[in-house]
């Protein structure tokens, strides 16, 4: 999955360390990199989730550390696929997004049966955001990636 660069060059996606307010770190944001004119843009279909994060945590004082990947799924599953890469070698990486996006669907969908089962509304709720989200994300990345291609 690349991205040109407004320098010309290919960009690519790379998992990277956001510092807001040099008080606020966010670790493992997915975003697309130029290595030759090291500029780099957030990944449009996870800025959203991103300034959220940092608005609620301006809010609150002091000093944050924060994993991005634990916050957002679709940064988890970009973040799961970088890391397993290799096991996969030929495959191209918006095919191995797809699976694992697929993959965490089926997941989502198999916690909302359980938590159904159990009468667990809350848990039912947070599972259902969280395959909007994916959704959501599913549909501006296939746009992405057919724009990019």
């Amino acid at each position: 999955m690349n991205r040109l660069c407004d320098c010309g060059q290919q960009m690519e996606l790379d998992l990277r360390t956001v510092i807001y307010s040099h008080r606020i770190k966010i670790e493992r944001v997915p975003v697309f990199a130029c290595e030759s004119c090291s500029h780099f843009e957030v990944l449009p279909l996870i800025k959203e989730n991103l300034l959220s994060l940092i608005a609620e945590l301006n809010i609150v004082s002091g000093i944050h550390k924060v994993l991005f990947t634990e916050i957002c799924d679709i940064a988890d599953i970009i973040d799961d696929v970088f890391r397993h890469q290799t096991d996969d070698i030929g495959s191209p990486i918006e095919q191995l997004l797809n699976d694992k996006i697929e993959e965490r669907i089926n997941l989502l969908l198999d916690l909302y049966r359980y938590a159904q089962e159990l009468g667990d509304t809350d848990w039912m709720e947070d599972v259902s955001n969280r395959l909007g989200q994916i959704t959501e994300h599913l549909q501006h990345f296939q746009t992405m990636d057919r724009n990019v291609g």
